[in-house]
């Protein structure tokens, strides 16, 4: 789900973007001799079930701002079954 708003701010326009993710994965059927149980977790567990991101571009003149605000929820990997867990992020780029 994607959403922008367009304005003015300051003699300049502002462009702001959210944006907002939600996967999930299912392995239904498989070979356990082709498919191990870790890259079962894998499938499952290593994307993120939610993502957001938030961008907002203003300009005046030549004269540009960019920010972004990306959030990544928690996810795991399996090295061994059943894996490793890491906690959710917030990334941030200003340029």
């Amino acid at each position: 789900m994607v959403s922008t708003y367009r304005t003015d701010l300051a003699g300049g326009p502002l462009n702001l973007t959210l944006a907002y993710n939600y996967n999930i994965s299912k392995v239904t059927d498989r070979d356990p001799n082709v498919v191990s149980d870790a890259q079962v977790f894998n499938i499952r567990n290593l994307p993120p079930k939610h993502r957001v991101n938030f961008s907002a571009n203003w300009q005046i003149g030549d004269f540009t701002v960019n920010f972004r605000e990306n959030f990544y929820s928690s996810w795991a990997n399996a090295l061994e079954y059943p894996g490793q867990t890491f906690g959710s992020k917030f990334v941030t780029d200003l340029d």
